[in-house]
């Protein structure tokens, strides 16, 4: 983050240069931000086959640059919360196993005003959705019908 916030164009030139290269960053960043703790990787899981697409659109279009540019946005006109700040629209979380993610019910409910569900997976991490699609997709369906 540090990198893509201050510096996006410098790993942009790298990024761009080396298909290798760019799985490699690509690989790296979706096992930290997915992966379980201990926990393998599942080369059978769908996620594998969105991180082949993600990686075949960003080197066939070229478009790695820009699509890490919001890092840099964000870093230079950051828009930060402040305590005051609260959210009235309905909410509903459903947390992952990745460490990072998982703010306390507490904090969450001085920012969201109305959480309607609260959730712990159990499993996933920063793309729960691409690794397990039937999970989010049965989560979703329970939260129209009830």
């Amino acid at each position: 983050m540090a990198l893509l916030g201050t510096r996006p164009q410098t790993i942009a030139y790298a990024l761009s240069d080396s298909p290798a290269g760019l799985a490699a960053w690509l690989f790296e960043k979706w096992h930290a931000w997915t992966i379980e703790p201990d926990r393998p990787w599942d080369f059978d899981a769908p996620l594998v086959q969105t991180l082949l697409d993600t990686l075949t659109l960003y080197w066939v279009t070229g478009t790695v640059a820009s699509a890490n540019r919001i890092y840099f946005r964000d870093d230079v006109t950051p828009e930060p919360f402040t305590r005051d700040d609260r959210f009235l629209q309905p909410v509903s979380v459903s947390l992952t196993a990745q460490r990072i993610e998982r703010a306390p019910l507490a904090t969450a409910e001085r920012l969201f005003a109305d959480i309607r569900s609260w959730v712990d997976l159990g499993t996933g991490g920063h793309f729960v959705c691409a690794q397990h699609p039937a999970l989010i997709a049965d989560r979703l369906r329970q939260l129209i019908t009830s």
